[in-house]
């Protein structure tokens, strides 16, 4: 009898905690998002949708409670986000969330005359700001006295300019091609391996190599150092990225769009860095890439070991 009553009384203890913690909600840092997209580039080179990721994500970011700056292309220029980030600097606390995104043209080039990363990796990626696309076209063909950085963003300067925001979480998200080549050397879990073998997605999608591998991580002082930054990529280092007519959206975004009703593996009601790219990431592969068997479009992640939440779960 002794031994039932002990068991009812545990029993009943689950019970009540269980009621206590799901009447509980977690605190949420404020978050604080600039949102960039350009698609009009000045003629042959326009994109269709990437100013559609942006205006869409910045709704969906708004109306889960983020303060979001959205700015699209005449008004997405590097003065801009440098006045954002400027402006944000005096707003943001260390308890604050910042989200940078971008949706637009990604390229990768050698800038070893003027960046600090040159030494480790002559190659840097770079983010195609509004009125950028000729001075970039110029430096490619030659031109070494182009000034691309003046009128673009790259990994470490990007790196450079979001570091000095004070926020308990920075996060960066990325849809452009190339975009992987942002995330620091170290530590990273990539779908797609070097070699565009299929990655094996695992239920909890954390395999435990990746423990180890951030127990050896030494943070490097390029790119978006995986110390100070989460990143999510919508294609790798070498990698480029689609959008479709179909969907009306780069196929990134549009499955990021959809990750508050279905990314929500631990059923805690929020949706985690993690979990968006767990679901972006598998319905890509399930979709998207179909017919082919040796190359996958697939999106990097360095987000470890935190996992800042993006948002509340539909």
């Amino acid at each position: 009898m002794k031994t039932l009553l002990k068991l009812l009384s545990a029993a009943l203890f689950l019970i009540i905690i269980t009621i206590i913690s799901s009447c509980t909600q977690p605190i949420i840092p404020q978050g604080y998002a600039l949102i960039y997209g350009v698609a009009d580039y000045g003629g042959a080179n326009d994109l269709n949708y990437t100013d559609d990721d942006a205006e869409a994500f910045a709704g969906l970011l708004t109306a889960k409670g983020w303060d979001v700056r959205l700015r699209i292309d005449s008004e997405a220029t590097l003065s801009q986000l440098q006045t954002d980030v400027s402006d944000l600097s005096s707003i943001i606390t260390a308890a604050d969330r910042l989200l940078f995104y971008y949706s637009g043209h990604g390229v990768r080039l050698n800038l070893s005359n003027t960046e600090p990363s040159a030494a480790a990796n002559p190659y840097d990626e770079i983010l195609l700001l509004y009125n950028s696309l000729s001075t970039v076209i110029d430096y490619a063909n030659g031109n070494q006295s182009a000034d691309v950085l003046s009128v673009t963003v790259s990994d470490d300067s990007l790196a450079i300019l979001l570091a000095a925001v004070p926020a308990v979480s920075r996060m960066v998200i990325l849809d452009s091609c190339y975009s992987g080549g942002f995330i620091g050397d170290g530590f990273t879990l990539d779908t797609t391996a070097a070699d565009y073998i299929k990655y094996d997605f695992s239920s909890s999608f954390q395999p435990a190599e990746t423990l180890s591998l951030y127990l050896a991580y030494s943070p490097s002082t390029n790119d978006l150092p995986q110390s100070s930054f989460s990143i999510m990529a919508a294609s790798g280092e070498n990698e480029e990225s689609y959008e479709s007519p179909s969907i009306g959206h780069g196929y990134f975004t549009y499955f990021l769009l959809k990750s508050p009703s279905g990314a929500d593996y631990n059923f805690d009601g929020y949706i985690s860095f993690i979990e968006a790219y767990k679901y972006t990431a598998l319905s890509i592969d399930a979709i998207v890439n179909t017919g082919n068997a040796t190359y996958d479009y697939l999106p990097h992640i360095a987000a470890f070991p935190l996992d800042p939440v993006l948002f509340k779960a539909d």
